[in-house]
């Protein structure tokens, strides 16, 4: 969230962080949605081992990828052309 807020003007940081808190919610019923037939069929722990597995690939994956992964950077240089 720190980011958000070094990135976005703050005239507008309300109604990106509103977006970003109903994203965050839908994602919640959908993720229920998807959770719940799976543990079913494939078992509890099973489904924390693979969603676990999924969670990290994901951050791995982000980590990976340069411009993920140096967008702080880039900002700055954003920054400093628009100055």
């Amino acid at each position: 969230m720190a980011f958000v807020q070094t990135v976005v003007e703050p005239a507008a940081l309300g109604r990106v962080m509103s977006l970003i808190g109903t994203i965050s919610l839908i994602a919640t019923p959908i993720g229920l949605m998807i959770a719940g037939p799976m543990a079913e069929v494939l078992g509890v722990a099973t489904w924390f081992a693979i969603s676990g597995a999924l969670i990290a690939i994901v951050g791995i994956g982000a980590y990976v990828i340069p411009s993920v992964r140096n967008l702080d950077e880039l900002q700055h240089l954003n920054d400093e052309t628009q100055a």
